[in-house]
């Protein structure tokens, strides 16, 4: 275990440990700020880190989502990226995002936050997103070779206030620290990982159960451009972590991917985040 740029701001990898409860973390590294936890978990993971390595920050500058996006990433947040080596097909990990986003949802939750999760990556608690999973795969031969697990989460408001669509976790979860929650990251990550490698996807849809904020309810699912992919009844997941939407001609599609909103049908679309 080792730190980065230990500097005043930069989590303490030795706190972050003692407040861990899986065993599944070897390699901790620690930075006040960096670009991006992502790119600098890919740069070890290349470079050939056990896996269980995990890259810490307080702060990115260049930090990114879903499909490109940029992920603003102030002070108050912590941001964190684990290299994973599944060694299992490319195909059986499509359904990880949302595995993960389980794992954290299940340790906000034990805190005592009210979380919830929305297909296919993110972490609602009392209604608001609270954080989100990003996964970025290197595949040699149609299998996994390592695999970055990205999950940023609001912990409490910047010096400035609150931003705008954000959520906080110190609101709704007593004497949370940024340590304590980066442990708790941790923690969901390794619970998430292990119950889709060890279980496969069953055993996620299993997990998600009551965590599952669109199950029952008329969505809306969009491309990155904006253009709707498809409406209906959200109904869980399939087999392979696909979002099964019931349309109103009473069949069933699998969506694999998308932005979703919850819709009223009353007063037209809302959208299920803040």
């Amino acid at each position: 275990m080792s730190d980065m740029n230990q500097t005043p701001g930069a989590l303490d990898a030795t706190e972050v440990h003692r407040h861990l409860t899986s065993d599944m973390w070897v390699r901790i590294e620690t930075a006040a700020e960096t670009g991006s936890t992502s790119d600098d978990a890919a740069a070890l993971a290349r470079a050939g880190t056990p896996h269980g390595t995990a890259v810490l920050a307080s702060r990115q500058t260049d930090g990114r989502g879903r499909l490109g996006r940029r992920w603003e990433s102030p002070a108050g947040g912590v941001y964190v990226s684990a290299v994973v080596r599944p060694m299992l097909p490319a195909a059986d990990l499509t359904a990880l995002p949302l595995a993960v986003a389980v794992g954290v949802a299940g340790a906000i939750t034990r805190l005592g936050g009210d979380a919830r999760v929305k297909w296919p990556n993110d972490v609602l608690v009392s209604g608001g997103k609270v954080a989100g999973v990003l996964l970025e795969l290197n595949a040699a031969g149609g299998r996994a070779d390592w695999l970055v697990i990205g999950v940023g989460l609001n912990v409490s408001r910047p010096l400035g206030g609150h931003t705008e669509g954000r959520t906080y976790l110190a609101d709704h979860v007593r004497c949370i620290s940024c340590t304590k929650a980066a442990a708790m990251i941790l923690d969901g990550i390794a619970e998430g990982y292990r119950l889709l490698v060890d279980d496969g996807v069953g055993a996620i849809r299993g997990a998600l159960g009551v965590q599952d904020v669109l199950s029952g309810s008329e969505v809306t699912v969009r491309e990155a451009d904006g253009s709707v992919l498809a409406r209906g009844r959200a109904e869980g997941i399939d087999d392979v972590g696909r979002l099964l939407l019931a349309g109103e001609d009473g069949r069933m599609r699998a969506i694999a991917s998308g932005d979703v909103t919850l819709r009223d049908t009353r007063r037209g679309p809302q959208e299920s985040r803040p």
